[in-house]
């Protein structure tokens, strides 16, 4: 679970392999605004990283090599931008900056960074 830059919205992953939007401007009543799957099969979604800037969210599983990137922004409809393919499982997933740009940095399962 994850929470929008803006505090608006946040991000569920289940261990059924759904992600969850919901809108929590009502605090009272949070409302579902998107409901996605990244994986075929019921694989957990254990990262979801949201970037400080407020545009990207990161989903991944510890079962998976696959990253998957989208919108953090309700006025995208959270679009999914792509997925990076790593050369193992993801066990840790985060941003990192290095000369002004913003990486997905993981810690794989073969001990790659």
């Amino acid at each position: 679970m994850n929470v929008s830059a803006d505090g608006k919205a946040v991000f569920i992953g289940t261990v059924e392999g759904a992600f969850l939007v919901y809108d929590v401007t009502s605090r009272e009543c949070p409302r579902l605004i998107k409901q996605m799957r990244f994986y075929e099969a019921l694989i957990p979604l254990n990262h979801i990283v949201t970037s400080l800037d407020g545009k990207i969210v990161m989903v991944s599983s510890r079962e998976s090599n696959v990253i998957f990137v989208l919108s953090q922004q309700e006025a995208e409809n959270y679009t999914i931008y792509g997925f990076i393919q790593m050369d193992g499982y993801i066990l840790s997933l985060a941003f990192g900056f290095k000369d002004n740009l913003v990486h997905a940095c993981a810690i794989l399962s073969n001990n790659l960074m």
